[in-house]
């Protein structure tokens, strides 16, 4: 198994591949549209803000980068990332707390 560091570029391309080959997600998205950044802020482990494009349309996800620079998109999601600390737990949580 490889460890992908979070976040990373090489992270949000597994997260792509990965959506796509999802057949569950494939039917239950198959009517939604629309593209999102996903805004990381900085906290004790993460020193700078790390903000993710990505572009999902019809159980598609069409396009997914760490983003350089400034970019738009329709929905935006800002928070601090906490990890599971539960060993049964492999989930990445944003919060704004």
């Amino acid at each position: 198994m490889n460890i992908l560091r979070f976040p990373s570029d090489e992270w949000i391309k597994t997260f792509k591949e990965e959506l796509n080959k999802n057949k569950t997600y494939q039917e239950v998205a198959k009517d939604w549209e629309g593209d999102f950044l996903f805004v990381i802020t900085p906290d004790e482990d993460l020193k700078k803000e790390t903000v993710f494009y990505i572009d999902l349309w019809h159980g598609k996800c069409r396009d997914a980068y760490l983003v350089k620079g400034e970019k738009e998109a329709k929905f935006v999601f800002k928070g601090r990332i906490r990890t599971g600390r539960r060993s049964s737990e492999k989930s990445l949580i944003l919060s704004e707390d």
